[in-house]
């Protein structure tokens, strides 16, 4: 086992030589305590040098014994080698199976997400083109009931265009998280006014539907540092999913609380919940509850994702108590934190809140 051509060729070595040196000492203890205590069987495995200084894993047996008056340990070594083989194939045969079913599983989810994605993408775009081939079939012999009906197609082209903007967006929002390439713009400011400030917009922008949006707060301002931009997306993104799922029953309702060292921004719906079963997976990166093509609301399942990803990204926490069937809450808690603005450049006005509140409810038919 030790490698030797003949036996003479051990004599005199001593065998602590075939040890490293850093087990030496290790070794000497361990028998030492074999004596000391008398054990009568102490077993341990343990690696050995050959003649050649290569390791070999052995199964070190040792038993105390008396011999002509003085204690003495005989000591059996089984080479354990095609053992120690055996052992690492079955670890990297569990350790594979396992990395092959968590890459059939994340592989089903990109198939299932670029899938959906084809849809999301062909639905707008089929809409569109069958709106520019009516508004040209309408230019040919126009009069006022075809200019009418050729509006209302630019309007639903609108939207769509909105929607493949919206979905595009997220996507590429997606790939930005991955790679860590998001950076917040935080500012201090009244974050109570901007959250009410959207929901008045969205309560604006649904005052011909049958959706009541019901805003409530405990404390008339709250200065604090926030990406304005980001809270709003978190906001419309939550009052959106509260719309699609809400069913007839349209009462959706926003809350703020104050708890000093932290703001609580509550969402709740009416509407059809979420099964205990699905409560997991819908902060995934493509996490749907209802991921077939022919589910009743459009979707990727990144939205939610983007939304949690968003809401850690200020240092916060979300979470969503619900019920099948009778309807939903998400709770997100920020912390109150205060920045030095280093820079007050007043920003370029942008997009107006309804041009935010069209693009972001923009796959929304009952709007």
């Amino acid at each position: 086992m030790l490698g030797y051509d003949d036996h003479f060729n051990i004599e005199g070595k001593k065998f602590y030589s075939h040890y490293s040196e850093n087990a030496q000492e290790e070794i000497k203890d361990r028998y030492l305590n074999i004596v000391d205590n008398k054990l009568t069987k102490d077993i341990q495995e343990e690696n050995i040098l050959d003649c050649n200084g290569i390791e070999i894993p052995v199964r070190n047996t040792s038993s105390f014994f008396v011999y002509k008056g003085r204690g003495t340990v005989l000591t059996f070594l089984m080479d354990i080698t095609s053992e120690r083989t055996l052992e690492n194939l079955e670890s990297d045969i569990e350790e594979n199976i396992k990395v092959l079913n968590k890459t059939k599983k994340f592989n089903a989810l990109i198939t299932n997400f670029f899938t959906n994605m084809s849809h999301e993408l062909k639905t707008p775009i089929n809409v569109i083109y069958s709106g520019i081939q009516m508004i040209s079939m309408n230019l040919k012999e126009p009069d006022e009931d075809k200019i009418l009906r050729s509006k209302a197609y630019l309007k639903t082209m609108k939207r769509n265009c909105l929607r493949i903007i919206r979905l595009i967006n997220n996507f590429l929002d997606t790939t930005k998280l991955e790679s860590g390439s998001i950076k917040l713009n935080k500012r201090n400011g009244d974050i109570v006014y901007t959250i009410e400030n959207m929901v008045q917009s969205v309560a604006n922008y649904l005052k011909d539907t049958d959706i009541n949006i019901i805003f409530d707060t405990d404390v008339e301002e709250k200065i604090m540092s926030f990406d304005q931009e980001i809270i709003e997306r978190i906001l419309l993104n939550l009052l959106s999913n509260s719309i699609k799922f809400s069913n007839d029953s349209k009462n959706i309702y926003v809350y703020i609380m104050d708890k000093k060292d932290s703001i609580i921004i509550k969402v709740k719906d009416e509407g059809e919940g979420i099964p205990n079963s699905k409560i997991c997976i819908i902060f995934e990166r493509f996490g749907q509850v209802n991921s077939s093509l022919s589910r009743e609301c459009e979707g990727t399942g990144i939205g939610l994702y983007l939304v949690k990803s968003f809401v850690e990204l200020h240092g916060g926490t979300i979470k969503i108590l619900s019920e099948e069937g009778y309807g939903c809450e998400v709770i997100i808690e920020l912390p109150v934190q205060i920045v030095e603005d280093v820079n007050n450049t007043v920003k370029i006005i942008g997009e107006t809140n309804e041009e935010k509140i069209e693009r972001e409810f923009s796959d929304i038919y009952t709007i």
